[in-house]
């Protein structure tokens, strides 16, 4: 199943070419080019964003999805452990999570596993995180939205051209339903971040997560006061 995905990925231009299985392990091809970061946001970028989960939202539907009442137990719980106040957790009482557009999505959107290169974007590392032990699982598309919009800290601006250039691309129109999977996936990642940085105490990465934790919270906060938008 890694395999085929990652030659699709390949073949439809978004992840590097393969070349086979090596000792168990997928061989890829070498990418000549470096890892983005946040500071790297450009329209080519979100372009490729948009054209990517377009292409994952129709390639690799999901029958089996995590019940989106698991997911609403994770948020409401990861809200309360992370923010810990009534009126956080007043607000994500009400949120769903509804399943219109239920994917193997990617769920690994963060900056630096985009690589820009002279031939374009390639997206590495799409393969096995929606499988692995970790939340979401299979889930709707609007996960990885989520997801790009808060790991590249997109402004309002770029955050609505993704939007419009997904659903256009697509034929999705995730607006009602994203705001609320925002805040699922910042208070799943602010509870991360806050576990890992206890479990490194004393090391060299601690800081790190530390600061990582910071910022989900503030951006949780900030997501939690968005109001949902009408489809």
């Amino acid at each position: 199943m890694a395999r085929l995905r990652a030659e699709r990925l390949a073949a439809a231009g978004f992840g590097p070419p393969v070349h086979g299985l090596r000792d168990g392990f997928l061989a890829y091809e070498v990418l000549d080019g470096l890892p983005n970061t946040s500071a790297d946001v450009d329209a080519q970028w979100i372009q490729a964003i948009a054209r990517y989960l377009a292409f994952v939202s129709t390639a690799f539907p999901s029958d089996s999805p995590t019940s989106p009442e698991s997911l609403e137990e994770m948020m409401r719980a990861n809200v309360r452990h992370t923010l810990g106040h009534d009126a956080a957790a007043r607000r994500v009482d009400r949120l769903t999570l509804p399943l219109v557009n239920p994917v193997w999505g990617d769920a690994r959107m963060l900056p630096h596993e985009w690589v820009r290169g002279a031939a374009g974007l390639w997206k590495t590392d799409g393969v096995e995180h929606a499988t692995d032990h970790f939340y979401p699982g299979s889930t709707d598309i609007a996960w990885d939205l989520a997801g790009a919009i808060a790991e590249l800290r997109l402004s309002a601006g770029a955050r609505a051209a993704l939007i419009e250039s997904y659903a256009r691309a697509s034929g999705d129109d995730p607006r009602a339903r994203l705001p609320a999977y925002e805040v699922a996936y910042l208070a799943y990642r602010a509870a991360y971040a806050t576990v890992a940085q206890a479990a490194l105490t004393g090391s060299s990465e601690q800081e790190g997560f530390a600061l990582l934790a910071s910022r989900y919270r503030r951006d949780l906060v900030r997501a939690l006061g968005r109001r949902p938008t009408r489809a």
